[in-house]
């Protein structure tokens, strides 16, 4: 994958112009050869690292362009950076990266972010055919690039390329909000007339900074507003189209089902009595393009062990995803009905609850892809059910057997282990 970061920064003092072009150009063509970089411009106010930086794009015809802000008002948002570059992306941003910034107050791991801005990048040079993606990121006046690059943002921070004797960036200091003019709560504006227009200049792309300025408000007021904005319009957006859902064959071995002659099932070869299922549920997206999401299921005792998704792709790479997911079972996977999906995923994440066990990391985004579900399960989990645990390659064996024996006692689970 060749990505070539550019962060709007420049040196202070600069006279002329060629020799920070020809470096960015260098850097350019490595990206094109194979190595991506980035570049750290910096500067005092006014002596045109815009300009720069819009001269060197239009002589370079790098290909694909996405443009952000990195304003400290931006920063008070959890991998705001990261949504506004999928917001200009061209094409349909990955699934990944909605669910980053949905849930980027509890993200912990700021790999997931970049994993999710690598997601975005491929899927740009899949579509677009750029040999290159360019993402150039204007950092304000009060952000250093490595802040801006860094977890809030959703970025990798690396060390950056600088031109030999460019000093580090110069900083202007903090300006005083004056007190009394223009403030949400003054007579003239209202709380529920603000967030009416930040909803309105947010949905035309405007950065919260710019919001604020607009309207004549603090920042820092104009950041949880847009945070909250964002929030009601996840929960209250339509549900996609179901186009696929497909279960494992084999699913119900061991289980007891109450009702629900019409899920299918077929009879396999017991594969060593492992309770593992696995489910994949697409959905329509954006651009003729379908969403993806997959579950390992361990219905037998810990729930969901792993999860992927959601993804973005096409049509064909769909159906190439779900034969590769489903390649190692006896039989082809089976077409169901998404409440067969429901009752296996969340029943089988509430049976290992009251075992003492949570679901894999990230199963929290994918739950939206299964649509809403109350319960309880249909299915008796556990095998003829009673828990039985049959460790796996990462499992710890050792403490998920202290965790049954306090949870339900040391002769009422079963286990099968590694020696």
């Amino acid at each position: 994958m060749q990505a070539a970061p550019l962060i709007e920064c420049l040196p202070s003092p600069f006279v002329g112009r060629r020799v920070p072009l020809a470096h960015l150009g260098r850097l350019l063509d490595e990206a094109r050869a194979g190595t991506p970089g980035r570049a750290a411009v910096e500067g005092p106010a006014g002596i045109g690292k815009t300009a720069l930086v819009h001269r060197f794009l239009d002589g370079a015809a790098p290909g694909c362009v996405l443009h952000a802000s990195g304003e400290e008002a931006e920063a008070n948002l959890p991998f705001g950076v990261l949504a506004q570059l999928a917001t200009a992306s061209p094409v349909s941003p990955p699934g990944t990266i909605a669910t980053v910034v949905r849930d980027g107050n509890n993200l912990l791991d700021p790999l997931v972010a970049g994993a999710a801005l690598l997601d975005l990048v491929g899927e740009l040079q899949h579509q677009t055919g750029a040999a290159v993606v360019l993402v150039v990121v204007g950092t304000g006046h009060r952000i250093s690039p490595a802040e801006c690059l860094g977890s809030k943002s959703g970025l990798p921070c690396h060390p950056h390329h600088r031109h030999p004797g460019w000093p580090t960036s110069a900083t202007r200091p903090a300006r005083a909000w004056p007190a009394g003019t223009g403030r949400w709560d003054d007579p003239g504006m209202d709380s529920q007339e603000l967030t009416s227009r930040v909803r309105a200049l947010r949905a035309r792309g405007s950065t919260p900074k710019a919001i604020a300025r607009a309207l004549g408000v603090p920042p820092a007021t104009v950041a949880p507003l847009v945070r909250a904005i964002a929030a009601d319009d996840h929960a209250s957006a339509p549900e996609r189209e179901l186009v696929q859902c497909w279960v494992s064959p084999g699913w119900s071995q061991g289980l007891t089902i109450d009702g629900h002659r019409d899920w299918p099932d077929v009879d396999t070869p017991d594969p060593g009595a492992s309770g593992l299922v696995s489910v994949l549920v697409t959905r329509q997206a954006r651009h003729g393009k379908v969403r993806v999401c997959g579950w390992l299921v361990d219905v037998y005792c810990l729930g969901v062990k792993d999860t992927i998704g959601p993804r973005s792709m096409d049509q064909r790479r769909a159906a190439e995803l779900t034969g590769s997911y489903f390649a190692a079972y006896q039989a082809r996977p089976l077409a169901a009905p998404l409440d067969l999906a429901q009752h296996l995923v969340f029943g089988a994440v509430a049976y290992a609850r009251r075992l003492g066990f949570e679901p894999a990391p990230g199963f929290n985004h994918t739950t939206s892809h299964l649509g809403p579900w109350t319960g309880p399960s249909a299915i008796t989990f556990g095998r003829d059910g009673k828990p039985l645990f049959v460790q796996g390659p990462h499992d710890n064996a050792a403490s998920i057997l202290n965790t049954l024996q306090r949870s339900v006692g040391p002769n009422n689970f079963h286990y099968l282990v590694t020696p």
